[in-house]
């Protein structure tokens, strides 16, 4: 999972660059994170449905 974040952050060009950046990069990793558990659990919902 994390490997998938790190992908998705360097494909839309947030990387792991300058120190002062990490907390930028932090933050969009759990957002990240938070965006895909969500969407996974909707279509897990979905398809039990």
């Amino acid at each position: 999972m994390e490997y998938m974040i790190d992908k998705y952050l360097e494909t839309i060009g947030i990387t792991n660059g300058k120190k002062s950046n990490q907390s930028n990069v932090n933050t969009a990793k759990f957002l990240t994170a938070s965006y895909l558990q969500q969407m996974h659990a909707r279509t897990i919902n979905n398809i039990e449905d």
